[in-house]
């Protein structure tokens, strides 16, 4: 049976994949294996996928990345909230194409030149959504920084990084723009910023502390992804991170099995600002803190 065959049979079989054992039966019919790209349509938004790469095999066969954490991310935030939302680390577009459904404005950074230029691909082939992608990455001063990029063809080529703990094997290192958050955010016009996705292998600390004008003065929902390496760093940065986060209420994205049998995804309030757990948090300012009941999808 064809690939695009296999595919079409497990995308219509998607609504199982929140079942406990779906993904690794959608696995078996549509392996992690190189093919030809192939675009598909999720939910009005039209992508082209790669499937030797874990995220895009996501998008391709189970008709999306981090669905429930999308969903439950975008519950939270108030509909006069939904101005401008800013994607660092925004890959090939799925997560800044859905954004777009619901804001106004999305800004979509990503350094990789070779996910860049499908990065503005997966936009274009999107017309009615308003997505703005710009070529760099964000830190806490403009420079331009060694990028640990994988190399073409092993699957991975969204998960380059300046931070060399993350750097894949047979990395090709090439040096690549960032330039600090608050300055963007001015230069181009783009605040008030109602919300910040970060992932970006490791340097979401340094993210953070760019955008720290931004974030104290727009109190910006903050969804970021947090290693060991990154809890470090965090570490590092000591009272100033506290102090830009000040106000601001810690969740984590937990996953949980209900019945144990069906895949969900639950807000757990963290103590204080931080955790010591590699996870993907939600840093909430009080306005929206206080939509969160045991949110859970």
């Amino acid at each position: 049976m064809a690939t695009a065959t296999r595919l079409a049979l497990v995308r219509s079989l998607s609504p199982l994949r929140h079942l406990r054992g779906g993904e690794r039966a959608a696995r078996a019919l549509v392996p992690q294996a190189p093919s030809d790209e192939i675009v598909v349509e999720n939910d009005g938004i039209k992508i082209e996928c790669d499937l030797t790469s874990y995220v895009e095999w996501q998008i391709a066969a189970l008709k999306g990345y981090e669905t429930r954490q999308k969903q439950l991310f975008l519950s939270l935030i108030p509909q006069k909230r939904r101005r401008t939302l800013l994607d660092v680390g925004a890959n090939i577009g799925g997560h800044s194409l859905t954004f777009a459904k619901a804001f106004s404005n999305v800004v979509a950074f990503e350094p990789n030149p070779a996910i860049f230029e499908r990065l503005e691909a997966n936009i274009a082939r999107n017309p009615g959504l308003k997505v703005v992608a710009m070529p760099m990455g964000l830190a806490d001063h403009a420079d331009t920084l060694i990028f640990y990029q994988p190399p073409r063809g092993c699957g991975g080529q969204g998960v380059g990084s300046f931070d060399p703990d993350f750097a894949p094997n047979d990395a090709i290192e090439v040096r690549l723009p960032v330039a600090r958050g608050d300055d963007v955010v001015r230069e181009q016009n783009l605040g008030p910023i109602d919300a910040i996705k970060i992932d970006v292998q490791g340097f979401e600390p340094q993210v953070l502390m760019g955008l720290a004008e931004t974030i104290t003065r727009d109190k910006p929902a903050i969804w970021a992804e947090f290693s060991e390496s990154t809890l470090k760093a965090l570490d590092a940065y000591g009272t100033r991170m506290s102090e830009i986060l000040a106000g601001y209420r810690m969740y984590k994205f937990a996953p949980a099995l209900k019945l144990g049998l069906i895949h969900q995804v639950r807000l757990e309030p963290c103590d204080g600002v931080f955790s010591s757990e590699e996870a993907d948090y939600l840093f909430l300012p009080s306005d929206m803190d206080s939509e969160v009941r045991a949110a859970s999808l």
